[in-house]
Order: structure tokens, then sequence, then C-alpha cells
């Protein structure tokens, strides 16, 4: 899989998780992307940047509604 292919992977598996209901959370959603995106040997290196911008965001209320988490989630590469 190709690293564009495997980043929307990510996205859409992140995004599938705001979609299942109540029993998920914004905090779900973003521990599926940074996990995923470790996955790859070409966005192994995000990890390292993915998961203290989320939670920076998430600690400044940047992501905190489901609306915030998809455009996050969508600009992300």
């Amino acid at each position: 899989m190709i690293r564009q292919e495997h980043m929307d992977w990510c996205k859409q598996r992140a995004l599938e998780y705001r979609q299942l209901g109540p029993y998920f959370s914004l905090d779900d959603a973003m521990a599926s992307m940074a996990s995923d995106v470790g996955k790859h040997e070409e966005t192994r290196h995000h990890v390292s940047i993915t998961i203290p911008l989320m939670f920076q965001l998430r600690l400044a209320a940047k992501l905190d509604t489901p609306v915030e988490m998809r455009k996050f989630t969508e600009r992300f590469n």
C-alpha cells in the first residue's frame, strides 16, 4: 500500500469511530488515528507529531466536537 492510500485508510478508520455512536469518543478516534499512522513505514515518523498535537488540541478545547475532529482528520497528511 502506498503512503497516500495508507493515510486515507487511517483517516477513514478514525472517522468511522465517530459514526459508531455513544460508546466511542473523540479520544478513541484520536487513538485509532495515532496507532494506524504508526503502522506504515513511510508514515511512522508522524506518530511523534500526531499524538502530542492531538493531545495539545484536546487540552486547548480545539478538538472537542465531532466536527472539529473531522476537520482535523481530513486535513492531516
